[in-house]
């Protein structure tokens, strides 16, 4: 796979069975092969965000990741409720094909 212009391809360590099981997931739902990097992309930067604001206030704490998680929770239930809209409104646009008899 080519990497996208303004990336950079990094070695990680992850388990296979987490991999494994989110690409099932993403090709059962239909999302595009680049969606597990885009996703990790989006995790590191949202730390970092809350790392910055932790150093900033002086402390790290439990809760500052728990908020994290429950923003990401919130924009997954978002982007998935915006997919199923969509999924609806193209499902209800498409012509009737049948003629009558």
């Amino acid at each position: 796979m080519a990497i996208s212009k303004g990336k950079k391809r990094y070695q990680l360590s992850l388990t296979p069975a987490n991999v494994e099981r989110f690409q099932k997931l993403c090709n059962r739902i239909g999302l595009p092969s680049g969606t597990m990097s885009q996703a990790c992309d989006d995790v590191i930067r949202d730390l970092c965000v809350t790392f910055e604001r932790s150093l900033e206030k002086g402390s790290f704490e439990v809760s500052d990741l728990l908020k994290l998680m429950g923003q990401q929770i919130e924009l997954i239930e978002a982007d998935q409720k915006e997919a199923q809209r969509v999924s609806d409104k193209k499902r209800n646009t498409i012509p009737h094909t049948e003629k009558p008899v």
